[in-house]
């Protein structure tokens, strides 16, 4: 997500208008599409009601499910209300968020049983799996290497 903040480059309301004042005069220096806070409402607690109440469950329980569906909701608008309100993000932004949330939710879905051998086998199986603690520590390495030279270029 920070990569793709660095690549679109789009700035918050309160950058452009000096009329919108920010709360507590505070401004974070990172841009606001895609937005984490609809990420995290999008993709992460959407994954995490599949996978532990619906997907490995052994019992699923339809109205626990409903109604987290249904806090999840109103914690989204208000989210969206409160960050929209406090000059934080444009609705592009937030559609622009879903829509991510929504493709690395289905990829992540997708492969959910290749991820899970792939955790498996780098947490549990110390000889063999070394190629692969390896192969993450340097995709690690080089995901922040280049956010670190787009952060660089971008304080012109």
């Amino acid at each position: 997500m920070i990569l793709l903040k660095l690549m679109y480059e789009s700035p918050r309301p309160f950058w452009l208008k000096s009329e919108i004042q920010s709360f507590g005069k505070v401004c974070s220096f990172d841009f606001a599409s895609p937005s984490q806070h609809v990420f995290n409402v999008m993709f992460f607690w959407v994954y995490v009601i599949l996978m532990y109440f619906q997907k490995y469950s052994l019992q699923v329980n339809k109205p626990l499910i409903i109604t987290l569906y249904s806090i999840l909701g109103v914690l989204f608008l208000l989210s969206i209300f409160g960050m929209y309100m406090g000059g934080e993000i444009y609705i592009y932004h937030v559609m622009i968020s879903c829509i991510y949330s929504c493709i690395f939710l289905l990829i992540t879905l997708n492969f959910d049983a290749e991820i899970l051998n792939k955790c498996e086998q780098i947490g549990f199986i110390v000889r063999s799996s070394r190629r692969y603690k390896f192969y993450l520590l340097f995709f690690s390495i080089g995901l922040y290497v280049v956010g670190l030279i787009l952060l660089e270029s971008n304080q012109d």
